[in-house]
């Protein structure tokens, strides 16, 4: 019976550690920065430095962004084709973002702001981290943007 009692606690005891130590998470080295996680942890700084850097389209490989500061720039076969300013919204409530497309959706990671000269679109980020980025316009069902980090 005492063996019981002395598992049982070791089980409570870890359970309770863990409850602990399931804060608010930091940005540390190669995290990614998903939906609750990216909300209650870094701020818009540590989110926009995660974007930092050019990406490679998944699909097609001649297709890359490049984010530099707040800028960023689509590529199509090495031609730039778009420019736009971007914006971090880390908890997807600007009012773009809340206007266009599943509202629902806002909870599950944090959002960008691309303004350019063809308009306003809201992203939703789903993942970002040192070696993938994946976000999805609010405003289109089902498209989802796949990257890996280039070197």
């Amino acid at each position: 019976m005492k063996k019981y009692y002395f598992l049982l606690s070791i089980v409570l005891a870890l359970l309770l550690n863990a409850c602990i130590n399931n804060g608010p998470l930091r940005q540390q080295s190669g995290e990614t920065l998903t939906g609750k996680d990216a909300k209650s942890g870094p701020d818009v700084n540590d989110l926009l430095d995660a974007l930092q850097g050019s990406w490679q389209n998944e699909r097609d490989s001649t297709y890359t962004i490049t984010f530099s500061g707040n800028s960023m720039k689509h590529f199509n076969g090495n031609v730039l084709s778009a420019e736009s300013e971007i914006e971090i919204d880390d908890n997807c409530q600007n009012a773009i973002c809340k206007t266009e497309g599943d509202s629902t959706l806002l909870n599950d990671g944090w959002c960008f702001i691309e303004k350019g000269s063809s308009g306003t679109q809201c992203n939703l980020v789903l993942n970002c981290n040192k070696q993938t980025l994946q976000y999805r316009p609010i405003d289109t069902a089902n498209a989802l943007a796949v990257f890996k980090k280039k070197p």
